[in-house]
């Protein structure tokens, strides 16, 4: 007896173990520079607008924080103390920002592919639990925005959400992701910001199985 087996489910399979996904957004976290004279967001391609930005762990304005289990206040993803770098999101007047502010950083993206968006954040302080709208646009004015999805974040402070959406680029060039809260003095945070495209999709029927018995 001889078994013959012609999946498309095997090609699927094989695809998808080659692919590889590259973080097209790994340095948003300025590959965890420290040093008080280079550790600035804009120095990794961050701008904020109004704004400005203060080095890595500094005790005001906006910059990266390098959060333990033990920080004060705690953060939290998933019921567990979160440990790693998030970087503050103000609106609050800090860090010369206002309720306009628009957070960006670019990321060149190929016309014809899907593309996957994922990160955490979280309300820290100030004002209410905001809205933070994140877009992918030509520039880094919102109002040049080809996509956006809201996300509402947690009511309790300090509490990670994740977050995510796919999209589809019909031209090559370089993009911006945005942020915006709306209108809320609100200082927030993110992290584990990641865009990867997305691997093939299965496209297959019954058909595509053949069987054979001898």
């Amino acid at each position: 007896m001889k078994t013959r087996f012609i999946l498309s489910a095997l090609l699927f399979l094989v695809a998808n173990t080659l692919f590889a996904q590259t973080n097209l957004l790994s340095g948003w976290a300025g590959n965890g520079d420290t040093n008080n004279t280079t550790s600035y967001p804009n120095n990794y391609g961050w701008v904020v607008n109004p704004g400005s930005f203060n080095y890595a762990n500094s005790t005001s304005g906006i910059r990266w924080i390098d959060i333990t289990q033990t920080s004060n206040p705690l953060h939290k993803l998933n019921g567990n103390n979160y440990a790693g770098r998030l970087m503050m999101l103000r609106w609050d007047g800090a860090g010369s920002t206002s309720l306009a502010s628009v957070y960006s950083i670019p990321v060149t993206l190929t016309a014809g592919k899907k593309y996957n968006f994922s990160w955490i954040y979280e309300w820290w302080n100030n004002a209410n639990a905001p809205i933070l709208t994140v877009g992918v646009s030509n520039s880094r004015d919102i109002a040049d925005n080809i996509f956006t999805k809201d996300f509402q974040c947690s009511s309790t402070k300090n509490q990670l959400t994740e977050g995510s959406f796919v999209f589809t680029i019909n031209e090559s060039k370089t993009y911006y992701i945005t942020i915006k809260a709306n209108n809320l003095a609100a200082l927030c945070a993110l992290g584990e910001l990641n865009l990867t495209e997305a691997p093939p999709s299965l496209e297959s029927n019954v058909s595509s199985v053949e069987l054979n018995y001898f």
